[in-house]
């Protein structure tokens, strides 16, 4: 197999190619971090319920999400369903689960652990420096290589 290094053009192309995405990663990640501090201000502590565990296909994998059913302190009931599956579960009907919730919008609540809400933004934006840092890397190269 013949292969030639890229020329300046094509670094220059995978370069912004690979920092537009990353670029654009980085906002998103970073946009949903602020947004998930924001929305915690809002939200106050209760306990809640595992009611169910659902299961779903995702391809060849099945992942188990828990439903949650708690009280506000008005006394009404909700119940909402984790936005993080796993392939195993390690929750069961009947486990208490502390939890955080809007009580201006109790629909608006999640399990309170750093898995449940911190872990989707920070791994969004960690991985817009797969992009960014090897584009930059291929805009230097082409922006700096002698002619």
């Amino acid at each position: 197999m013949n292969s030639q290094p890229l020329s300046k053009t094509g670094l220059l192309f995978v370069g912004l190619i690979f920092t537009v995405i990353g670029l654009v990663m980085l906002v998103i990640g970073l946009f949903w971090l602020n947004a998930t501090s924001e929305r915690l201000k809002r939200m106050i502590d209760g306990t809640g319920t595992v009611v169910e565990v659902t299961r779903r296909r995702i391809g060849d994998d099945i992942n188990y999400y828990p439903r949650i059913e708690f009280q506000t302190q008005t006394g009404e009931t909700f119940q909402f369903e984790s936005n993080t599956g796993g392939s195993s579960t390690s929750y069961r009907v009947g486990d208490q689960v502390p939890i955080l919730y809007n009580p201006q919008m109790p629909q608006d609540a999640t399990i309170n652990s750093w898995y449940e809400i911190w872990l989707p933004p920070i791994v969004v934006t960690i991985l817009s420096l797969s992009g960014l840092a090897p584009g930059i890397v291929a805009l230097g190269l082409a922006l700096f290589a002698k002619s």
